[in-house]
């Protein structure tokens, strides 16, 4: 393989791995931007975990919206990991499934 193509392929490559971190960025965005919905997702988070008995590690923000939280619960167990995926109203706790 010529030094040319390997740039191209590294390039590719590279340009492929910001897109996939811009659009994750995007998806929870509005976090860094306001302070009270960042406190709010948080609390929500912690306390819908605590009720459902969850690891705060089996939980993953997917997206965020001005008054929900679409998030991942995984656990953790031995053998395949199932996934399930919750719209959590960060005003009321609210728990209701979303499509992955």
């Amino acid at each position: 393989m010529d030094d040319r193509r390997s740039w191209q392929i590294y390039t590719a490559v590279c340009i492929i791995t910001v897109l996939v971190l811009f659009f994750r960025a995007w998806a929870i965005g509005p976090l860094y931007f306001d302070a009270a919905l960042r406190e709010r997702v948080k609390t929500t988070v912690e306390g819908t975990a605590a009720r459902e008995g969850w690891i705060l590690s089996d939980v993953s923000l997917r997206r965020i919206g001005s008054n929900f939280a679409e998030i991942e619960y995984r656990p953790h167990v031995r053998g395949a990991d199932e996934r399930y995926c919750y719209r959590l109203n960060t005003y009321n706790g609210y728990l209701s499934p979303c499509v992955l």
